[in-house]
């Protein structure tokens, strides 16, 4: 398992995986398997659009959640398995998210 982190500005796809921009991804594949199936990705890390980051890092970066816009947040929650209905505003997503992390 790894956890990857996108500095880029957009939404890249790798198969089930969607890394969204500032929002850890934990990826369950064996990274040499996963970066042999996915060379974009690898080349992507190898140019630093991408980092492999440890738990503690991906814990900061979650933690920094009031940063998020809200698209982000929903990207974050549907990551999370985190449903959020349509019309919410930004402090009722962030509510959401922390009471179902809060069950984890």
């Amino acid at each position: 398992m790894m956890i990857l982190m996108n500095k880029t500005a957009r939404v890249i796809f790798a198969g089930e995986y969607r890394l969204v921009p500032e929002v850890p991804q934990e990826v369950e594949a064996d990274k040499d398997a996963f970066l042999k199936l996915y060379p974009r990705i690898k080349s992507l890390i190898d140019k630093g659009d991408i980092h492999i980051i440890s738990g503690e890092e991906a814990k900061k970066a979650a933690e920094a959640l009031e940063d998020m816009t809200v698209e982000h947040l929903k990207e974050y929650a549907a990551q999370k398995g985190i449903e959020i209905p349509n019309g919410l505003k930004k402090a009722d997503i962030l509510d959401l998210i922390k009471a179902a992390e809060a069950d984890e």
